[in-house]
């Protein structure tokens, strides 16, 4: 295991949590739809680099078979983490939206 990479997995994972935790300013009406789709496109490089990191935390597997499964455990986990964020999101913009009626 890569201690470097797994630190900055580490980091970056947190970053993406932390970022996905923020309120929404679409929900107030003042993104266009140019902007929303630059925030929607800009999952691509983060995700990118979080694959990236992840990978190379256990990159130093010299068996096959064992590497193998450490790469599907990662993008497995990743996937799960990529589904939870989105829930999590949803549940900030449902938030903000009963804020916003009570306002």
């Amino acid at each position: 295991m890569n201690l470097k990479y797994l630190l900055l997995g580490l980091l970056i994972t947190g970053l993406i949590a932390f970022v996905s935790s923020l309120p929404d300013p679409s929900l107030l009406g003042d993104r266009s739809l140019g902007k929303q789709i630059i925030s929607n496109l800009a999952h691509v490089p983060a995700y990118a680099l979080l694959t990236f990191l992840w990978l190379k935390t256990f990159d130093r597997t010299r068996n096959r078979s064992r590497f193998l499964m450490a790469n599907a455990l990662v993008l497995a986990g990743l996937v799960l983490f990529s589904i939870s964020d989105e829930i999590h999101q949803s549940f900030i913009r449902a938030e903000q939206l009963l804020m916003l009626t009570w306002a």
